[in-house]
């Protein structure tokens, strides 16, 4: 059985294994799917948005396919990147994403830099109408609020 796995059973197709963590049929791409209904229901809607996250098995997944495959066309994409699992400093991220001045920016992360991204984001004072997505250790609700108000 698994817990929280992505996607785990994907390659091997094992016959007995069991995923009980409920992320859908199709997990890498559901991981997002909450994400973009709130997107989706901004007024206005979000035009742009920054994508980001750690170059590590979950991340990745979360990063590469989950918001390609919900962002449909209402969205565009202006900052597209990945950092290095060893990363300790994410204001320079945080830095580059501000500049890219997104509507919305979606994070696919683990705990410490889940953490780190939001106190970056928040150091130089990034502002986005929706900042979340995958990022492992926070409450879901409540990073998906505006930075102002978090």
């Amino acid at each position: 059985m698994g817990v929280l796995g992505l996607a785990n059973n994907e390659k091997y197709k094992y016959p007995n294994y069991f995923q009980i963590q409920p992320s859908g049929p199709d997990p890498e791409a559901n991981w997002a799917m909450g994400f973009f209904e709130i997107a989706g229901k901004l007024n206005p809607r979000p035009q742009t948005i920054a994508l980001v996250g750690a170059d590590a098995e979950v991340p990745a997944a979360r990063h590469r396919r989950g918001p390609r495959t919900r962002q449909d066309v209402w969205v565009k994409t202006v900052y597209d990147k990945s950092y290095p699992p060893s990363t300790v400093d994410y204001t320079p991220i945080a830095r580059a994403i501000k500049a890219a001045n997104p509507d919305i920016v979606f994070v696919a992360s683990y705990p410490p830099d889940s953490v780190g991204m939001v106190r970056a984001a928040r150091e130089v004072g990034l502002q986005p109408k929706l900042f979340g997505g995958g990022m492992v250790g926070l409450q879901y609700t409540s990073v998906m609020t505006s930075m102002g108000r978090c």
